[in-house]
């Protein structure tokens, strides 16, 4: 079990190591990709036999390279002392490929059944609630689904030890806790054994026997050939603590599901890192007895391996073996949680700090229009379920999925009906859209790509999975969640939550966004609005969606007609009406004017987002 870690831990490659990146190098080109898979797949079988395993996914028919990897699956099995060393782990998992197969068939003949896009501008509530139901009944399934069939390889591998010696349970962690999972996600999981079996006489074989049995459900994931080479962390070829090493990327092998990576910013996996990199100095690993694990959320601990374990391990989901076992580190998580929550509050805010930096809404919007790529997951998925999650921990909500902590707000009356429905809808947006990309993909491809056109520009790629509608009322109610969060007293925290729901707001999301058309259609709709400040502005984002559109006489019209004091608003008018006064002359081809940045903040009516 060491010997894995012996050459990860090192940067000094062997000479035939060193030949090889070499060969593998002049195969990829500028973006490290390979050129030819067939001449790659020699390469890597005898990386393989180094580092073994990849060749077989660019050439399965060839013989060589399946021979090796059967001698490379029963040296495994009988070093680790099965009882059944002659088991087939390539046909365990064949087996379970049909299974994740048949798993991803019945979720796309779901979502075609049950997820119509909306055919009306304004949805109707009632469809609304239809879309929020049906999308969690998605996910519920594929949770459900997933769990059984990695339950189903546990228990084969259970076979192969006829038993093993303790009482131990499986906890899914991340997104299969959430019920957030996809069908090509990672299985984020630990293994807990029974309290006291630490002080056992033979506690270390004990421990080293679920290690062997860890590895051997890895090598059926890994044989499932949806492992991505950069994740097993080859410091040849990905070398994640030396700037410019990092430069082989796998762009052949599906990324569908395996287990969290090895980098040192990864390692969510029972085996965790058994050894040293130079940015996390310590050794993580996650076959614990449960008090043990119960470790990794003291503030010290988890501070020292990087928050997000800590975190993660505060919501978990029973997979398989003795329930009593996790049930006992369920009820240590709530107590330690009760019991260490001023620490516990002092740690939230530092992760609220860096989670807002990293998925702020604000800046992703903003930039929407210039970006060329988009990563999902990122901008919008992660920018509301992180923080609703967070309130969950905040509020005591004692559930895991973002559907189930709503309504847990709902029900302690810290959110109202609106900010129900809105946070809601914002999930199962962000659900919907992961999820489309997904088995559109077939892999766990988060980046949209485009060319920065009005025809091909990422935000309108996003309209392909859900609507218009539902992707400006995603950022608006994220722009609002994050607000909240930044304004909230951790020590003191408030009765209830309110929302900023003023119209203004969703025609600026939709106007940066490049929905033109949606701004001037929404405008025509609507009756009133709340305030004089917020129709001037309104009208303001209407006369610049005109001007995109290039109805100059329109956006004239349009600008004319408002009337104002703010100075630097005067200013910004008075520039677009000279704009489109010369535009509608056929004088000018020049680029249109942007919002002064002074007079922006005032579009925002003084919210610091």
């Amino acid at each position: 079990m060491t010997t894995g870690a012996n050459i990860l831990e090192s940067n000094h490659f062997t000479e035939e190591e060193t030949y090889l990146r070499e060969d593998l190098r002049k195969n990829c080109n500028e973006n490290g990709e390979e050129v030819d898979p067939k001449l790659a797949a020699e390469i890597f079988h005898k990386l393989g036999l180094l580092y073994q395993d990849k060749a077989v996914a660019r050439q399965p028919s060839n013989e060589k390279f399946r021979s090796d990897l059967e001698a490379f699956c029963f040296n495994v099995l009988s070093t680790a002392g099965v009882k059944k060393q002659n088991a087939d782990l390539l046909k365990l998992s064949n087996k379970t490929a049909k299974e994740i197969k048949y798993m991803r068939k019945i979720v796309l003949r779901k979502m075609r059944k049950n997820i119509s896009r909306f055919t009306v501008f304004k949805p109707k509530r009632r469809q609304e609630q239809n879309f929020i139901k049906r999308m969690e009944s998605i996910q519920k399934t594929i949770g459900q689904m997933y769990t059984k069939i990695m339950k189903n390889v546990f228990n084969e591998c259970i076979k192969l030890f006829e038993g093993l010696p303790c009482k131990f349970a499986i906890a899914g962690l991340g997104s299969l806790a959430r019920n957030e999972i996809t069908p090509y996600s990672d299985f984020e999981h630990i293994i807990l054994l029974e309290n006291g079996i630490e002080d056992h006489e033979n506690y270390s074989k004990i421990h080293e026997q679920f290690r062997w049995f860890s590895l051997i459900f890895l090598i059926i994931l890994i044989n499932l050939q949806e492992t991505i080479i950069p994740s097993v962390a080859i410091p040849s070829l990905n070398d994640y603590t030396t700037p410019g090493s990092n430069w082989f990327y796998d762009a052949y092998t599906t990324r569908g599901i395996t287990l969290d990576g090895l980098m040192a910013h990864a390692c969510k996996n029972p085996l965790g890192r058994s050894f040293e990199t130079k940015d996390k100095p310590w050794i993580t690993e996650l076959i614990q007895p449960v008090n043990r694990m119960l470790e990794y959320l003291k503030p010290d601990v988890s501070l020292k391996n990087g928050y997000h374990l800590g975190e993660i391990l505060l919501q978990s989901c029973y997979v398989s073996g003795d329930k009593d076992v996790y049930e006992q580190f369920k009820t240590g998580v709530n107590r330690m949680t009760k019991e260490n929550k001023l620490s516990s509050h002092s740690q939230m805010m530092q992760e609220l700090d860096e989670d807002l930096k990293n998925f702020d809404a604000f800046t992703d919007l903003m930039h929407m229009r210039e970006t060329t790529q988009c990563n999902i997951k990122r901008v919008i998925y992660r920018s509301v379920t992180l923080f609703v999650s967070a309130l969950g921990r905040m509020y005591n909500i004692d559930e895991a999925s973002s559907f189930s902590i709503i309504i847990g707000l709902k029900e302690n009356k810290i959110i109202e009906d609106e900010i129900t429905d809105e946070l809601n809808m914002a999930v199962a947006v962000a659900c919907k859209v992961r999820l489309s990309r997904y088995m559109e993909q077939k892999s766990q491809k988060d980046h949209l790509e485009s060319d920065a056109t009005d025809e091909d520009h990422v935000s309108f790629q996003l309209t392909k999975y859900v609507k218009m509608e539902q992707i400006v009322r995603y950022f608006v109610t994220a722009l609002s969640l994050q607000k909240i969060i930044r304004g909230l007293n951790y020590l003191k925290l408030p009765d209830n939550l309110v929302f900023d729901t003023k119209p203004l707001l969703q025609y600026m999301v939709a106007y940066k966004l490049g929905y033109y058309d949606y701004v001037i259609l929404q405008w025509r709709m609507e009756q009133n609005c709340p305030s004089f400040s917020d129709v001037v502005w309104i009208k303001y984002y209407v006369g610049r969606a005109h001007l995109r559109k290039k109805s100059w006489q329109k956006a004239l019209k349009v600008f004319k007609a408002i009337k104002t004091e703010n100075g630097d608003l005067k200013n910004a008018i008075s520039a677009n009406i000279n704009e489109a006064e010369k535009l509608c002359r056929g004088n000018a081809e020049g680029a249109l004017l942007s919002i002064p940045a002074q007079s922006f903040a005032v579009t925002l009516v003084h919210q610091s987002w």
